[in-house]
């Protein structure tokens, strides 16, 4: 439509079959991502006229309710009317978690507890599946008289990536709290959610790091839920501030004896 001299743009079903079916890497497809790429080339799909002529039963079995939308998308079907666009409310979706803390903690100490936050959020987020477009801070400080302070950061594209997060999440931090104003209150989300599949990534993401990266937590959600929640812990855990071997441990704010 942009190449159009009246920017207007025309496509039929034989232009789709035509001009759409066999465009190559199937990525350029609005909503296709490389994780929905990667789990179609198992099946020798490489393309939208390949995903049109597979089997729906194995689309369905690979990707669960979301194969509707892709069968949708490959066969040219939009079942979004303009009534529907109109009466659309923007969704968000997002991960969060906040922790007011057993003691008045230092700026320092009170990012311990941070990264221990943040690091169950990503733990969180490749166990259902989903990745994150941005995260979010929030601080509050033991002295009431002092407004609570908060910042959030979009990625460019979305991520599991720990490292990525906790990097934007510690910019955040140090960013917006006081060195010298002890801390009380601390939150921790992650924006604009969607699963893995339906995720692009920017220009400058090593997909195999993060590949390998999300491999290892998935490793480390399996040992957690056959173990518990303390078999496997960071290091910085062990430090004298930290709180999540103490919260671990507890069940409707009690503790519960469980890891020792």
């Amino acid at each position: 439509a942009k190449k159009s001299p009246d920017f207007m743009g025309y496509l039929d079903e034989e232009k789709f079959k035509k001009e759409v079916w066999h465009h190559r890497p199937i990525t350029d497809i609005w909503n296709v991502g490389k994780g929905i790429a990667k789990r179609l080339e198992k099946y020798g799909i490489f393309d939208l006229y390949g995903v049109a002529h597979a089997n729906e039963r194995t689309l369905y079995r690979e990707f669960g309710v979301n194969a509707e939308l892709l069968i949708d998308h490959a066969k040219g079907i939009e079942p979004c009317t303009i009534a529907d666009i109109r009466a659309y409310k923007t969704k968000t979706s997002s991960l969060s978690v906040g922790q007011i803390l057993f003691d008045d903690y230092s700026r320092d100490d009170a990012f311990i507890v941070l990264k221990e936050m943040t690091d169950s959020l990503v733990l969180e987020l490749v166990e259902k599946g989903l990745v994150a477009a941005g995260v979010s801070v929030a601080v509050g400080y033991a002295d009431k008289t002092e407004k609570g302070v908060n910042k959030s950061v979009t990625f460019k594209g979305f991520t599991s990536s720990f490292k990525k997060i906790m990097g934007a999440v510690k910019d955040a931090y140090y960013g917006i709290t006081s060195p010298s104003l002890k801390i009380r209150r601390l939150g921790v989300g992650l924006n604009n959610v969607v699963y893995e599949e339906f995720s692009t990534f920017d220009l400058f993401t090593d997909v195999a790091a993060a590949e390998k990266e999300r491999s290892l937590y998935k490793a480390v959600v399996g040992i957690k839920g056959k173990f518990g929640k303390n078999a496997i812990i960071r290091g910085v855990s062990l430090e004298e501030k930290a709180t999540a071997i103490k919260r671990n441990k507890m069940i409707g704010g009690h503790n519960g004896g469980e890891d020792e």
